[in-house]
């Protein structure tokens, strides 16, 4: 027969103090040195209690969870995200330029953000020579070039 050992009062306390911190049950386990089954009956011993002595901290607490703040959650950024012309009165041009540069190599790839449709890749080699390629070309020669590369290495 298992030999069971008692929450002390103390324990209990100490326990309650974590919860209202907002440790978790791990966290409270590995603290007390309790295991996790203990810990979690006393933490929904307490959430009981709590929510029967003050139902209204725990809406307090789930309606401060649901407030985002920031710039970001704004009324103005929503209407100006969606596209709104009563908001958006920019005057911004914005273009995405992709540089890779490659630390085996020392090959930088450019790509501008221009024509969906011609996509050209700067390819600028470590001697500085540079080579202008369609993007879906430079796939194609990629994809090819494993080929090649595999054969070569088969035949030679």
């Amino acid at each position: 027969m298992p030999n069971w050992k008692k929450v002390s009062e103390e324990d209990k306390k100490d326990m309650i103090e974590m919860f209202e911190a907002g440790m978790s049950v791990k966290e409270v386990s590995e603290l007390t040195g309790w295991a996790k089954q203990t810990v979690y009956e006393k933490r929904r011993n307490w959430k009981k209690r709590r929510t029967e002595n003050n139902p209204e901290v725990v809406e307090e607490v789930e309606q401060k969870q649901e407030i985002q703040t920031g710039l970001e959650n704004s009324d103005y950024a929503k209407s100006y995200l969606a596209g709104d012309p009563a908001v958006v009165h920019s005057s911004f041009e914005i273009s995405r330029n992709i540089k890779i540069l490659s630390k085996k190599t020392g090959i930088l790839y450019e790509m501008d953000d221009g024509d969906p449709n011609e996509k050209i890749l700067k390819i600028t080699l470590a001697d500085g020579k540079q080579i202008d390629i369609e993007l879906s070309m430079f796939e194609k020669f990629v994809d090819e070039g494993v080929d090649v590369f595999l054969e070569l290495k088969r035949t030679a």
